[in-house]
């Protein structure tokens, strides 16, 4: 199953959270955003608890990253090795994520399993599950530069108490 939402976040949004990317350099994890990043991620967890209700989701990872000309992800999976095993995040249940610009060129995701290719377009939302069935690639960065938010998220611990 992958969830496309298209036009979740506002160009201006969108241009914040670069910015705050172009001040804080790569890799930008929410623990270190600003608000309006610690926002976004709320409102994202909210949707992925709504698209995945047999889950109970938290967020695991949320980072604010860039690829350059040339950049790319080699196929995988985001909570296991392509043999099946598990990898170093093997608690990671769902994968979104934010596109947050549209003028680079190349910088798809492209999911083998589901013959399915996307271009990066402003505002746009995916989530999928993070698991070997929706292993994906991300195809080199032609032109440009891609933003992106990345979030996973995990399953909430279970109480310890029940009444």
């Amino acid at each position: 199953m992958i969830e496309r939402l298209d036009d979740v976040l506002s160009e201006a949004i969108c241009q914040r959270l670069i910015a705050l990317h172009a001040r804080q350099g790569d890799n930008v994890y929410r623990s270190q955003g600003s608000a309006i990043f610690c926002h976004v991620v709320a409102d994202c967890e909210r949707r992925a608890t709504r698209l995945f209700p047999k889950e109970s989701l938290v967020c695991e990872t949320a980072l604010l990253a860039r690829l350059g000309v040339g950049g790319r992800h080699v196929k995988h999976a985001d909570n296991c090795r392509l043999d099946g095993k598990p990898n170093h995040t093997p608690n990671r249940v769902v994968t979104a994520i934010y596109y947050l610009n549209s003028d680079c060129e190349g910088g798809e995701i492209a999911f083998e399993n589901f013959n399915l290719t996307i271009k990066p377009q402003r505002g746009l939302l995916l989530m999928f599950p993070s698991d070997l069935e929706h292993r994906h690639e991300v195809l080199p960065v032609k032109a440009g530069t891609r933003y992106t938010a990345a979030i996973w998220f995990k399953r909430a611990f279970a109480p310890f108490f029940t009444q």
